[in-house]
């Protein structure tokens, strides 16, 4: 009797512990918000190990430090890179490197053209009714523009979002040219770096006055 407490005293002593050990780990943890631009993106699916959503209207998402994200339009990945502040569609194509890449440009077509506003300038959303739509096809983005425009699913999805009526406007949609998603998407990425450059300068002119006032 004795020794069968010794061991239930020493079993709830070590579930302690390991009880104490995991609350210290999960402390050190940290939940990061990044930002998903094309411009910002609102409407795609996001997961990492420990977060999943769907991003906001200034394309918000959670992760954490070290993880990787995957982005998902209702079952059709986007693509998937390490979690980190910004990502843009540079980051979810393997090989890319600017707005060129055709398998990029393929992407911007389609976020931008799906728009409910079709005004990607003050941001893309991507309705939940148009999202629901997207479990039915298989959208390749891998593949050169031209035939990524006449492929018979990208087509046959627009077909099918104009015949529900799932877009504000009256107008039929359909992709947008290649030239007019690269054009914005560079646009984007010309203001990321503007802004970094403005950072570093505000870093600068922050030390020059302190230098002024000293003297």
């Amino acid at each position: 009797m004795k020794t069968s407490l010794n061991h239930s005293i020493l079993a709830l002593m070590i579930a302690s512990l390991l009880f104490i050990f995991s609350g210290c780990d999960n402390s050190d943890f940290v939940v990061k918000t990044g930002t998903l631009l094309d411009s910002a993106v609102e409407g795609v699916e996001y997961e990492t190990m420990t977060q999943s959503g769907t991003t906001d209207a200034e394309g918000l998402f959670y992760y954490g430090e070290g993880e990787i994200i995957s982005f998902f339009l209702e079952g059709i990945l986007l693509g998937q890179t390490k979690a980190k502040e910004i990502i843009t569609p540079v980051d979810l194509i393997s090989g890319a490197y600017d707005e060129t890449h055709p398998h990029v440009i393929n992407m911007c077509r389609f976020l931008q053209s799906l728009d409910a506003d079709a005004d990607p300038d003050n941001g893309i959303l991507i309705s939940p009714e148009v999202r629901d739509e997207f479990g039915n096809y298989s959208i390749v983005f891998t593949q050169s523009c031209e035939d990524f425009e006449n492929d018979d699913e990208v087509r046959g999805l627009f077909e099918t979002l104009n015949m529900l009526g799932y877009f504000p406007d009256t107008n039929e949609r359909s992709l947008i040219s290649a030239d007019q998603a690269s054009a914005h998407f560079k646009q984007t990425l010309e203001s990321l770096v503007s802004s970094d450059d403005n950072d570093s300068g505000d870093s600068g002119d922050d030390s020059d006055d302190g230098d002024s006032d000293g003297g």
